[in-house]
């Protein structure tokens, strides 16, 4: 199934728990049932999230899911349980719709173009010619943390091997330390007191 229909029917659950709990406060004869569809509601939304975000990056997939959430409680609750249908309400339901169609359409055109959402600082050149910028950082602070590594036309910043401590105070008293934090030499401490 398309990742963006999945995302779509994880919207539409997510409507149903708020109108489940809707439900069973105005009609206590549908109380029980009402909490019920809303607890499945919430299962089946979290489910169809989670197959969305399987394709479709988090961040887009969230704000969509709650996006079209909100714009659907809003017009169940205007349409069948008589709440304020003023412009600046409307207003704010077409910018969440008008974010929801950016987000989609971003991502096709990130996608046609085979680039990443969110383009590595480590890759970018900037005007001075100088690399992105936490290169920039490691350049001038003297930081030796990073490494780079070219692979497949992108580059990375990867956490360098770890560096060696250095011996310390017992080191320079010509005493070594064991891997057991003992200096070597030392007795050991008996333990009953």
């Amino acid at each position: 199934m398309h990742p963006w229909l999945v995302l779509v029917i994880a919207a539409a659950f997510e409507i149903g728990w708020p109108l489940g709990f809707k439900i069973a406060n105005e009609f206590p004869k549908w109380h029980w049932p009402a909490i019920l569809f809303s607890l499945a509601s919430m299962a089946l939304s979290g489910y169809f999230l989670y197959l969305a975000q399987k394709s479709i990056p988090i961040g887009t997939a969230y704000a969509v899911w709650t996006g079209l959430g909100a714009t659907g409680t809003v017009l169940i609750g205007i349409a069948f349980f008589h709440d304020p249908a003023s412009f600046a309400r409307l207003l704010c339901v077409f910018m969440i719709i008008a974010g929801v169609v950016g987000l989609k359409m971003v991502g096709l055109a990130e996608r046609d173009a085979g680039r990443p959402s969110i383009p590595n600082a480590a890759s970018q050149t900037n005007a001075d010619g100088s690399r992105g910028n936490r290169r920039r950082f490691a350049e001038r602070s003297g930081h030796q943390g990073f490494r780079s590594t070219e692979a497949a036309g992108t580059e990375r910043l990867t956490p360098s091997s770890p560096r060696t401590r250095s011996p310390g105070r017992a080191a320079a008293r010509g005493r070594a330390r064991s891997p057991r934090g003992r200096t070597e030499g030392s007795p050991r401490r008996s333990s009953s007191r």
